[in-house]
Parts: C-alpha cells; structure tokens; sequence
C-alpha cells in the first residue's frame, strides 16, 4: 500500500496557490496555479495522489474536510 500526505493553500484566497503530495516522506508531486483557492489546491493535491496511486491501495492523509 501506498502512503501520501498531501496538503494545498492559497495566499491570498483567492490568488496564487500551491499543493504538495509526499509520498515515501519525500516530495513527490508539487503544482501552482494563479487565481485560485486554497480549497481547490486541497483538492488538486488529492487528485495527483489518487492518479499516481493508480490502481494499487493507497491511504492518503490530509488537513481537509473533503
């Protein structure tokens, strides 16, 4: 099984956003996008977990409410 802890924020909300997916205790997959928010860069970071996982069984560990 895979772990990822994953973790997005935005500053100000709205504007510049950034995620990150840490998977082995090391960065894994980081993103930005400018105009956004901090819920969407949680979501995205999800998202990238999710799709590296694949189809192997992965517990994904985060700050958001989703």
């Amino acid at each position: 099984m895979i772990v990822y802890y994953t973790d997005g924020s935005c500053e100000p909300n709205p504007g510049t956003g950034g995620f990150a997916v840490i998977k082995d205790m090391k960065p894994h997959i980081l993103g930005g996008e400018n105009d956004t928010t901090n819920i969407r860069m949680e979501g995205k970071a999800i998202i990238a977990a999710l799709k590296d996982a694949g189809e192997e069984h992965a517990e994904i560990y985060s700050d958001s409410e989703f």
